[in-house]
């Protein structure tokens, strides 16, 4: 009894067998750049502004980004399950990727724009409303 391997599965096989290249792992990699500067960039400076340039305490600020990822954590597989089984002429993301553009765009503007009359409870909320729209968005 023969044990040879169709070719086809023997390209396959030395295809996964042999090592990648530079080139290959930097344009694969080059994709993840962007959302990491801009997700590293965001933490950083968005604790900064709320603290140094808008008065929050430091606590609420926090506070108000863990609500927002909580919720983050709930939403995002409840939007994964939607995405995978929506049927369109446009795919299955890119509506929910159309959908999402205003809202953050407008979450974004207003985040960056809060009123310097707004303290307390209300500038927490108004905060912690704005990143639950980011996030969800």
């Amino acid at each position: 009894m023969s044990t040879q391997q169709p070719l086809g599965e023997t390209l396959a096989d030395t295809a996964r067998s042999a090592p990648l290249t530079l080139g290959f792992k930097l344009s694969y990699g080059v994709g993840a750049v962007a959302d990491g500067i801009v997700t590293a960039g965001f933490g950083f400076f968005l604790l900064f502004y709320l603290t140094a340039v808008c008065g929050m305490s430091g606590t609420l600020a926090g506070t108000a980004k863990m609500i927002a990822l909580l919720v983050d954590a709930v939403a995002d597989p409840a939007i994964g399950l939607a995405s995978d089984r929506i049927r369109s002429r446009f795919g299955r993301r890119l509506p929910f990727m159309i959908g999402g553009l205003l809202p953050f765009a407008v979450a974004f503007g207003l985040l960056f724009s809060i009123p310097a009359s707004m303290t307390g409870a209300g500038q927490f909320l108004y905060v912690t409303a704005c990143l639950i729209v980011l996030r969800l968005s």
